[in-house]
């Protein structure tokens, strides 16, 4: 898909008025390609911003309602962030006492990606039971991604990182901790 047709495909889904924008450093740049729903066939993931809100947050001005579109090979096109709101199911993991706890809950993900400072593609791999991501990056360690589809994202907002992913219900956030 060349920038024309990104584009021409971002004007026609909803909210309108979302454009291409690279608001912050990947090491594949702001246009990733994985595959998120484990079809074999490659989904495109790019940054966009609504330039009719920019400077609503923060004193910078940086903040343009920022966010990630994925377009599935399907067809499906999925917003996150942008303050959009879209159901989600978050998912809190953590390891106590060497003991893996995770747990879920349906919520709705409303807010913005502003302050989004990489995005990194996570293979899909299965080991010892669980799925987990493994990151192009030699310095990461495999990431869990329980009932992942395909790929995911790691989202790295700097204080806090986040693993977005395709599960059998829908999609999932996993907060990775401070």
């Amino acid at each position: 898909m060349t920038p024309d047709e990104l584009a021409a495909r971002l004007r026609a889904i909803e909210p309108a008025g979302l454009a291409l924008g690279c608001f912050f450093e990947a090491p594949e740049g702001c246009d990733l390609t994985l595959d998120a729903d484990g079809d074999k066939a490659p989904d495109r993931v790019v940054a966009v911003v609504d330039p009719k809100r920019c400077g609503d947050e923060g004193p910078d001005g940086r903040s343009c309602r920022s966010g990630l579109v994925i377009f599935l090979s399907s067809g499906s096109v999925e917003v996150f962030g942008a303050a959009i709101p879209r159901p989600i199911t978050w998912v809190d993991f953590e390891f106590i006492d060497n003991t893996r706890s995770v747990s879920s809950q349906a919520c709705v993900l409303k807010e913005d990606f502003a302050s989004l400072v990489s995005v990194e593609a996570l293979a899909r791999a299965d080991g010892a039971g669980d799925t987990v991501g493994i990151s192009r990056s030699v310095k990461r360690r495999p990431v869990p991604m329980d009932g992942a589809l395909g790929d995911g994202l790691l989202l790295d907002f700097g204080d806090v990182t986040y693993v977005l992913y395709l599960g059998p219900e829908g999609w999932r956030m996993m907060d990775l901790g401070y």
